[in-house]
Order: C-alpha cells, then structure tokens, then sequence
C-alpha cells in the first residue's frame, strides 16, 4: 500500500490480501483511527445488507454497530488470519444472541402492537406453527371458548389442549421480532396482511 492510498486502493487490496490489509485497518481503528474502521465496514457492508435481508436478521444499521464494536475488540494477536470470516461470524453471532436476550416489550396505551387475530394470520402465512395449532390458539384465547368445548370440538383432552396453547405461544413468542416486523406496518413492503 502507499503512503496515501484511496479509498478504491485499499479496497482492491483488501480482495488481493484480505489478513494482512484487514489486520492493519483493524490495528489502526483501535489506535485512534477511526477511518480506517470505516474502511472496514465499507468492506464489509455487501454481506451484511445480504445477512439483513434474511431472517431473523435486523436491519443493515444494527449490524453495522455490532461489527463496529467488534473492531474495537477484536483480538489482532490471537486471530490473525480468517479476519473477514470472524467478523463476519462475530457480529451474526452478536446479534443474534442480542435478539434471543430482548424481552418482548409490554404493550403501551400509544402503541398497543399488533393485534392477536393479525398475529395468528400473519403466523399462518409464515407457517410459523401447524394451523392447527393456530386454530387452537385462535379460539381459546381470541375467541374465549372454554378449554373443555375446544377439546370436545378436535377430539383431545384438556390437558392436551393446554399444552398445544402453550407449545404454540412459546414458537411464536420465539419469532416474535418478525410477527412484530410483518404485523406492525400495514403499508410496508414486508406486510402479508390486510389492514384492519
């Protein structure tokens, strides 16, 4: 590299010499130069607008900030080669733990949420659970029929009535930042349900 590469340099040379390129950007952010972190999160930005776009993935600023604090972090000396490939890894790793810690935020008197008939629908069209089971939900908790009537109506026992509600909850609670995602905007392009 030269004394004053470009930007169109440095990133040319990342393709040419990934460790070494990286490894110095790296040593250079943490030593107070910022732009060269900069530099690897321009290199870095395709794969992780491509990680965004799958779920449960967030959007491209959050993962931004993650691999940015794993730059400030990242251990030069004891992971000097595969740098691309551990921050890559680092950062889904980051932020996928980040999203399975987040408690589901209590619904506020400004921003009830979605409701539960779009969340039940919305879990249909995503195959989130069998429908079945989403029947089962649907009418024991939205629709308030007693445990004992919905038992008779499928031919199963309360207590396993019981069990198929809470297994249910439990898998769409487990996806619940994409019910959130698909249910809270009605315009949006990701939104698979119809206005109420």
């Amino acid at each position: 590299m030269t004394p004053a590469p470009s930007l169109d340099q440095v990133l040319s040379s990342i393709r040419f010499n990934p460790d070494l390129v990286l490894w110095g950007l790296i040593q250079a952010c943490q030593q107070g130069y910022p732009l060269a972190g900069r530099v690897v999160l321009q290199a870095m930005l395709p794969k992780l607008v491509l990680l965004s776009r799958t779920y449960p993935y967030p959007e491209v600023d959050h993962l931004l900030a993650a691999l940015w604090i794993r730059l400030a972090n990242y251990p030069l000396e004891r992971r000097p080669h595969s740098v691309a490939a551990n921050l890559y890894l680092d950062t889904r790793k980051d932020v996928l733990s980040e999203a399975r810690a987040q408690p589901l935020a209590p619904p506020t008197t400004t921003d009830p949420g979605p409701s539960g008939a779009r969340v039940i629908l919305t879990a249909r069209q995503l195959k989130l659970a069998s429908p079945l089971s989403l029947t089962i939900v649907e009418e024991v908790y939205l629709k308030g029929l007693p445990q004992a009537v919905v038992a008779e109506r499928y031919a199963m026992s309360r207590g396993a009535i019981r069990r198929r509600c809470s297994d249910t909850v439990r898998q769409l609670r487990d996806h619940r930042e994409l019910l959130i995602a698909y249910c809270s905007d009605p315009n949006g392009p990701h939104c698979l349900v119809e206005a109420d």
